[in-house]
């Protein structure tokens, strides 16, 4: 009773706590991708090799993050229970360790003066990856109660970013002020830290004398065949996740918005993406919250008109098309339209993203509802890591797609598909790019990463 009355006290502080937490966790992968008009500039990388930037630094962060996560599946699923009682003092050791990472990811930042040193900041960015991420799957563990206001939380971070990023540039510009390159991003993260700080104090007060065993949900277990028929169950929602997580960096943002223009309007672009994607993702997750209509309940019955959800997944697979052809065949009306009308690459860049941001909402917020009417963790652990493998999959893809298009590039005269038309050609640059892209995973962690990313330049 008295630990009832204690929880229930706290319950205002758990919110505010796992709301924080989804404002963090992805701030490592906004510095590597939707600060990259500043970064590529701090550390003085051409604009020519803009794409080759993005992807290799979306490549350490998200296999971090998958790692991260995969440790937290590991532990949950084999350390026993007894053990994992303590599970909320972990958390809050994750949690202040986010407030480390963050720190020396500054440090990182701001090191070695006007050109700055790539490689710290690299492996900064890898590293605080792998910590967010376990953090993330630690804070899932201990207080699922709550988990719809850490869901709420990070699209919100996103629009955070825009509105933090515009306000900025308006006051830089107003006031003429110098080296915005190096001040917009050293400031971000510098909130980023506060925020953690914040979080971790919030997270520290909330769950340092409760047992977690009595708030977290049971461990993610493979269990024959009743996994299996909740897997069945839960199959078009992982499916919905699957290709709207990791899909969308197969041409965004390396080509799409970043290869198809010039550097300023492509950052105006991705800018509207990413307010786009937090407010898609907000409209669903209030549907989730505040109304009977979300995708958040069983589909078999009342709401099975989410299944038509699923539809979307055809344009999203379709869509890269556009932005890949006009990068083979430059003389087609496609491609003028593309790399000329900024309107048009812009619209269809923020559809794309979109139709992302609508998936994984909906994948996520279903998946662990369809075997009963309760939240099943077991479903939730393995969409999660089956996503984040297939993004890794994706991301090391497009990287490998990228060198194989711009070793052809520096030799238009020996254009590899030259004689080849439809499917042969499609499979030619389809194998060449998953040999590069083994290629880039082997040299994700090297010793110089500016040089790895203008060898190919």
């Amino acid at each position: 009773m008295l630990f009832t009355m204690k929880l229930e006290a706290n319950k205002t502080l758990r919110k505010y706590s796992m709301f924080l937490s989804g404002l963090v966790l992805l701030q490592p992968l906004y510095l590597a991708v939707n600060a990259v008009y500043f970064t590529v500039r701090r550390f003085h990388v051409p604009e020519s090799s803009v794409d080759l930037f993005i992807s290799k630094l979306l490549n350490s962060t998200q296999i971090c993050y998958f790692l991260g996560m995969l440790l937290v599946t590991l532990y949950v699923s084999f350390v026993p229970q007894r053990f994992q009682r303590h599970n909320n003092f972990l958390s809050i050791v994750s949690n202040w360790a986010t407030v480390v990472c963050s720190i020396l990811l500054l440090f990182s930042y701001v090191a070695k003066g006007d050109h700055g040193s790539l490689t710290f900041f690299y492996y900064m960015l890898a590293i605080s990856s792998l910590v967010f991420s376990f953090n993330q799957g630690l804070v899932m563990n201990v207080s699922s109660p709550e988990i719809h206001w850490y869901a709420v939380a990070i699209p919100v971070s996103g629009i955070v970013v825009v509105v933090y990023q515009l306000v900025f540039l308006f006051f830089a510009e107003k006031f003429s002020l110098r080296n915005i390159n190096l001040a917009v991003v050293t400031i971000q993260t510098v909130l980023a830290i506060f925020m953690c700080i914040t979080t971790s104090v919030l997270w520290t007060m909330t769950y340092f004398s409760i047992d977690s065993s009595l708030l977290m949900p049971d461990s993610f277990e493979f269990r024959g065949s009743s996994f299996f028929y909740n897997l069945w169950m839960s199959k078009l929602p992982i499916l919905i996740t699957f290709f709207g997580l990791g899909y969308v960096y197969i041409v965004y943002p390396a080509i799409a918005p970043y290869k198809l223009t010039e550097l300023r309007p492509a950052y105006r672009i991705d800018l509207v993406c990413v307010f786009a994607v937090g407010l898609a993702s907000t409209i669903i997750v209030f549907l989730c919250e505040y109304t009977n209509l979300g995708p958040n309940k069983n589909w078999r019955h009342s709401h099975s008109f989410w299944n038509f959800s699923a539809l979307l997944i055809v344009p999203f697979l379709l869509m890269p098309i556009l932005f890949i052809v006009p990068r083979h065949y430059p003389d087609t009306k496609l491609a003028e339209l593309m790399t000329k009308n900024k309107a048009f690459l812009g619209f269809f860049t923020i559809l794309f993203v979109v139709l992302h941001a609508v998936l994984v909402t909906v994948g996520y917020s279903a998946a662990s509802m369809q075997t009963n009417d309760q939240y099943n963790s077991s479903m939730t652990a393995f969409n999660t890591f089956l996503s984040y493998f297939f993004t890794v999959f994706i991301v090391l893809l497009s990287q490998g797609y990228l060198k194989t298009y711009k070793d052809y590039l520096n030799n238009i005269d020996t254009w590899a598909t030259n004689d080849m038309k439809g499917p042969r050609a499609f499979f030619y640059w389809l194998g060449k790019s998953f040999e590069h892209g083994w290629e880039a995973f082997t040299e994700t962690f090297s010793s110089d990463i500016k040089s790895d990313i203008l060898k190919t330049n």
